[in-house]
């Protein structure tokens, strides 16, 4: 059995590790804050941009 881990990117599905470091980084760091949001966590807003 083989696993793959997909993603939907400007509708087309993508494999993670077919992803940049950068961008696994960024992917993360968005599903980050969707889940610590998801669980009543708010963003503290800055000017500096993250991701």
């Amino acid at each position: 059995m083989t696993y793959r881990n997909i993603v939907i990117i400007n509708d087309k599905e993508v494999d993670i590790k077919e992803l940049t470091e950068e961008e696994r980084k960024c992917l993360a760091e968005f599903w980050n804050r969707r889940a610590a949001n998801a669980i009543g966590y708010q963003e503290v807003k800055s000017p500096k941009k993250i991701c």
